[in-house]
Order: structure tokens, then C-alpha cells, then sequence
């Protein structure tokens, strides 16, 4: 670069010539070049190309996911099956609900079916006991009378929390037990109910049990039984006759026992223990033994007309024949 005297003005620089002739671009010249064309040229994202590397990887992790979703997909579909399936079991049910009785058993917020759903069985008044882990559980609340609402029902949730929590860690019974039923049951199953039960009444004579039924009853008609021991087994009670001459009945969901002697009044809707999911009312509040005898009675599982008029035929007590047979016709669509 060429010494500019003080004062003096600065010579035209050129651009400088290279060895072919052209004129070199100064990086002033470029910068000015390149903002011309930024502003005259619409930007776009920047976009770069996946290695190959990068893309096999991603793409193992797409199909990895898909398949974990196919395999929850697949288990939730199966666990939603297994839960409209599974059943309680019964035999245990039984053995822990047979400990409760109504004498010994005062607590009005805590029933015992939730105990026994949990595994508790009745120890002695206001407490309870696991089957599996012999924990145990006290059951006391304060009397209603000298407390205020609040406090009760803060010492009823108490309760109910540590119906899972009093037991050990691994004590299967922290978990609750499957429902009676899940989802309603067909025609097929309660009719299937009604006569296993009915089979230990073969022995009992109709004379033998005056059964109170009430008027509007739906009972269905089965061959050989009298409309009352059906009724009786509609409420999950079965009957049989001991060696003495006396009759022996007991619920198969309350487990109470109860012998009479012959001729005698039995109400079995009553007789039941205030727990008993027979009793029980459902979401329309009408008891469940009624919505079971419904669902055999209604416009798709309908008696047949014919049930009624042989029924009618082998009876001997004309009354009852006459007030089945318009029970009969209420519920059906001839």
C-alpha cells in the first residue's frame, strides 16, 4: 500500500488483477454480493440428510415402540377378558363370611363382605383377622350419638384404608377380591343356579315349608318343583331334609344356616343376613334376586306357554296353578 502524505487524498484503489487477466473479488465485494442475494432470496429451513447411521437408528426405535404399543394393546385386551371372566372364589367367601353373625357383629358402617373381600375374618368383637397373613384389624368406631358426622365417617375411611394396609406387604389379600359378578348373567346361568340348588330339595314335600312369596314375584316354572322351594332357591338358598325329619337351610352367599321343623313359615327374603348380595339392591334399586329372575322372564328369554299349561296339568293345588300361570302371561309376548 502506497504512504498517503498527511492532508493529501487517498489514491483509487483497484481491484487487483490476477495472472490470467481477471479482476480477484475483495472480501468486501462478497459480503456486499452475498447480502444482495439474502435479501432477494426467500429463506428456507435448513434441512440435513440423516447419516445412515442416525436414520437405521431412528427407525429400530420406531418399530420398537410400535411393537411395545401392540404388546400393551394386547395384555390390556387380555387383562379386560380376564376381569370379565374371573369370578370370586366362592369356598373361601364362604369360610370367611361363616365367622360373621349377626348377634356378635354390631359395626353398621363396616359390613363383612367388605372384610371378606379383603381376607378379614371375625375374631372377636371389633376385630378381626387375616386368613393368610393373621394380622389384625380393629374394626371400632365411635358411637354415632356422641360424635359429630364428621368424625364418623373420618373414622370409617380410617378403617377402610387399613382394611389394605394392616396387612403384610406380600399378603395377597392387599389386593381386593374379583366381584360376585362382573357382568350380568344369561338366562342359561340362573336357571343353572336355580336348579343345582334345587337338587338337594328332591326329598322336601311342597306341605312341608310355607313359603312366603311375595304377590308380584316372577318365578319361573320348573318341572317337578313347586313354585315355592323355586323361589327359594331363586334367593340362593339351598334346602335339604336331615335324618330326623328336619329341614336344613343355608344361603350360599350369606352362609347363614337356619333348621326348621315340618310345616313351618319361612320368609326368604327376610331370613337373609342384612350382607347378603342377594338382598343386595343394584343401580335401579331393585334387588338383585328380582333383576336375575327378570332377565329370565323377559322378551328374549320368555317361558315357554307350554311350561305353565304342564305344570298346570300335574299340580294338585289349583290356587297356586292359576296365580303362576298369570305370572306366567304378565311376562310374555303370545
Amino acid at each position: 500500500m502506497q504512504n498517503v502524505p498527511p492532508g493529501a487524498a487517498e489514491p483509487f484503489l483497484r481491484d487487483p488483477v490476477l495472472m490470467d487477466g481477471s479482476i480477484a473479488e475483495t472480501p468486501e465485494k462478497r459480503e456486499r454480493r452475498d447480502g444482495v442475494r439474502r435479501r432477494h432470496t426467500p429463506s428456507a429451513p435448513l434441512i440435513t440428510p440423516p447419516s445412515s447411521a442416525e436414520g437405521y437408528e431412528k427407525s429400530n426405535k420406531r418399530k420398537a415402540n410400535e411393537s411395545l404399543t401392540d404388546i400393551f394393546d394386547t395384555l390390556s385386551a387380555a387383562k379386560r377378558k380376564s376381569q370379565l371372566t374371573q369370578l370370586r372364589d366362592l369356598n373361601l367367601y364362604k369360610k370367611i363370611i361363616k365367622t360373621y353373625k349377626s348377634p356378635n357383629w354390631s359395626g353398621c358402617g363396616v359390613t363383612p363382605r367388605d372384610l371378606a373381600d379383603y381376607g378379614w375374618e371375625y375374631e372377636k368383637r371389633d376385630l378381626v383377622k387375616c386368613v393368610e397373613c393373621e394380622q389384625h384389624l380393629s374394626t371400632s368406631l365411635p358411637p354415632i350419638s356422641k360424635v359429630s358426622v364428621n368424625v364418623y365417617n373420618i373414622c370409617l375411611k380410617k378403617v377402610h384404608d387399613n382394611m389394605i394396609s394392616a396387612h403384610r406387604p406380600t399378603c395377597k389379600h392387599r389386593v381386593r377380591a374379583p366381584p360376585f359378578r362382573i357382568v350380568d348373567p344369561t338366562a342359561k346361568e340362573v336357571l343353572a343356579g336355580i336348579e343345582e340348588r334345587l337338587s338337594t330339595a328332591s326329598s322336601v314335600a311342597p306341605e312341608e315349608l310355607i313359603v312366603d312369596i311375595p304377590k308380584d314375584a316372577p318365578i319361573p316354572v320348573i318341572d317337578k318343583y313347586p313354585p315355592g322351594l323355586v323361589f327359594i332357591s331363586t334367593l340362593g338358598w339351598k334346602m335339604s331334609k336331615s335324618r330326623r325329619g328336619l329341614l336344613q337351610i343355608n344361603c350360599e352367599f350369606c352362609a347363614r344356616e337356619m333348621i326348621f321343623r315340618s310345616s313351618t313359615n319361612f320368609d326368604p327374603v327376610r331370613n337373609h343376613e342384612r350382607w347378603c348380595p342377594q338382598v343386595d339392591a343394584n343401580d335401579n334399586g331393585e334387588p338383585c334376586w328380582r333383576a336375575e329372575l327378570d332377565i329370565v322372564l323377559n322378551a328374549k328369554n320368555k317361558v315357554p306357554l307350554i311350561d305353565i299349561i304342564r305344570y298346570e296339568r300335574s299340580s294338585s293345588r289349583p290356587s297356586d296353578t292359576q296365580k303362576l300361570a298369570q305370572l306366567g302371561h304378565s311376562h310374555l309376548n303370545i
